[in-house]
């Protein structure tokens, strides 16, 4: 393995390899916290139209117990 853990060559260094895997741990983290994401905005839409739903009906929005 090369000394620079940088050098272009024909193959990756232990510090370029791990970067690497870095890397591709990060894009499928941002992946799943992007569609987590999505999941909840599409919760919480179907909350308030639950909520507007119950409102309109003359029905209380029992409160939650912590």
């Amino acid at each position: 393995m090369p000394d620079c853990p940088f050098r272009s060559s024909d193959f990756p260094c232990e510090i370029e390899l791990e970067l690497m895997v870095q890397n591709e741990a990060v894009e499928e983290a941002t992946a799943a916290f992007r569609e987590m994401q999505k999941e909840l905005c599409s919760n919480l839409q179907r909350i308030e139209l639950l909520e507007t739903i119950l409102c309109d009906h003359g029905i209380p929005i029992p409160d939650l117990a912590d």
